[in-house]
């Protein structure tokens, strides 16, 4: 699978699985920028296997979402899991903020999982379930077990990263979980962990704000080609009032869009580069 497919995948399930938690229960959000950085980062999903969830609707009616739609992460794998502790199941909640289908939903995935530990969709969306009430230190005790399930798949440590940027503002363990998908996904770079760490330096982690370009660059080194990180570093410019680094990465990203023939993205570059 190749990392476009594997990020429609993620974006695929998102909007699917977002979709029902929107209509069911709306999670409380940071407002603000930070809001909107957010919603473009959390995800619920990773590559490889396909594994449909049952869930509850608000109507009291079982919801099966379409498994052929849904790239779910690859299950643990058993051998590997025997030392790794399983999340208290039994995790006593406060539900006077859930729905009554979300309460259902959380119990019956709790109950599933006592006799299917190695199922990466069930872990998910209980994860999902559990932030949307604000129990956002147990749906982290979830991604980080699904984290050591399987070290490769990103997705749990951004999860991780974000939860403890945006919600819980526990700035330097948010650097430790974006800097362990770097470590874990070595040598192969992923954008969002580079990302993260960035919107972090940047917005949130002030003792470290001289760390925001620093951290894309590093990500570039690894990706020099990498669109994703290129512009993102030539906005960041642009926005401090560098406008000569800002221009510098402007200009590769617009040579890059122009060889692929992307003509949508060569008339935004143009653009930007025209307001400096």
């Amino acid at each position: 699978m190749t990392r476009n497919h594997y990020i429609l995948g993620v974006i695929i399930l998102a909007i699917i699985v977002g979709a029902y938690f929107y209509g069911s229960d709306r999670a409380l959000a940071p407002t603000g920028d930070e809001s909107n950085e957010l919603d473009s980062f959390l995800l619920d999903a990773g590559p490889d296997t396909v594994n449909g969830v049952d869930l509850i609707d608000s109507e009291g009616n079982t919801t099966s979402i379409d498994a052929e739609l849904i790239p779910a992460t690859r299950d643990g794998d058993e051998t590997a899991s025997k030392n790794i502790p399983v999340p208290d199941l039994s995790r006593r909640i406060n539900f006077s903020t859930a729905s009554d289908s979300t309460k259902a939903n959380i119990e019956k995935l709790s109950a599933e999982l006592k006799t299917d530990s190695l199922n990466m969709s069930k872990w998910f969306g209980l994860a999902q379930f559990r932030k949307s009430i604000e129990d956002y230190e147990g749906a982290i005790l979830i991604w980080e077990y699904t984290a050591k399930l399987v070290p490769v798949d990103p997705v749990s440590l951004l999860n991780v990263g974000n939860v403890r940027h945006f919600y819980l503002k526990q700035y330097p363990e948010s650097e430790n979980a974006f800097r362990r998908v770097i470590a874990n996904t070595a040598p192969n770079p992923v954008s969002e962990a580079y990302l993260g760490l960035h919107e972090l330096y940047r917005y949130s982690y002030k003792e470290k704000a001289a760390l925001a370009d620093d951290v894309l660059i590093e990500g570039l080194v690894l990706e020099p080609e990498n669109l994703y990180l290129m512009v993102t570093l030539a906005a960041y410019y642009r926005d401090e009032g560098e406008k000569t680094n800002a221009r510098t990465y402007y200009e590769k990203a617009l040579t890059i869009a122009k060889r692929d023939g992307d003509t949508k993205l060569q008339a935004s570059l143009e653009k930007d580069l025209s307001t400096l």
